[in-house]
């Protein structure tokens, strides 16, 4: 019963920590560094109860989510650590620094997820690292398009995320249609 629930709304329950910290920020002033701890840490606090839940019912993490989890749990660190060049840094690259984490992290699971970047298992392991490695391009271009408009809140954050959450839905798409394309018909003659 809880697998089906996590079939209809898990992709929800995955992205939970980005709202949290979005309107944490939205609702503290940003300008005070020690107030960034409170949007870092709550956000870092959902990403671990979010996935802890998903690995409990063994259930999938869409490795953009990875990326930005990673995100908040390096800001909370580095709040807690008192690293504030590290926060200085994350505060000038605004959304584009996020982005930055998902290429990176993309990087990284395109050469030892199973899944990939791409989040899609194939059995062609380079035709899945060849996606996972344009997503991943895609990905450092969203960053690169963020950070040229950093303060405008749609087209440095609004359109880069939704154009990289529906590119890598768009490739998700295509690699499990023509996988199942691909698969031999036993039923021919």
């Amino acid at each position: 019963m809880v697998n089906k629930l996590f079939d209809k709304y898990g992709r929800w329950v995955e992205m939970l920590p980005l709202p949290v910290f979005l309107i944490y920020t939205r609702v503290v002033d940003p300008a005070i560094s020690i107030d960034w701890l409170g949007p870092y840490l709550s956000a870092s606090v959902v990403a671990i109860l979010v996935v802890t839940l998903l690995l409990r019912f063994q259930q999938p993490i869409n490795p953009i989510f990875i990326g930005i989890n990673i995100y908040f749990w390096v800001g909370s660190i580095g709040l807690l650590c008192g690293l504030g060049g590290l926060n200085r840094w994350l505060g000038e690259l605004q959304a584009a620094g996020m982005l930055l984490f998902i290429a990176v992290i993309g990087l990284c699971l395109s050469y030892v997820a199973p899944r990939g970047f791409v989040g899609v298992r194939l059995e062609n392991t380079e035709l899945q690292r060849r996606w996972s490695l344009m997503l991943v391009c895609i990905a450092a271009a969203c960053a690169y398009f963020s950070y040229q408009w950093v303060g405008n809140v749609w087209l440095s954050e609004v359109i880069p995320f939704v154009g990289l959450f529906s590119i890598a839905g768009i490739l998700r798409g295509r690699l499990l249609s023509g996988e199942r394309e691909s698969q031999p018909d036993t039923n021919k003659s």
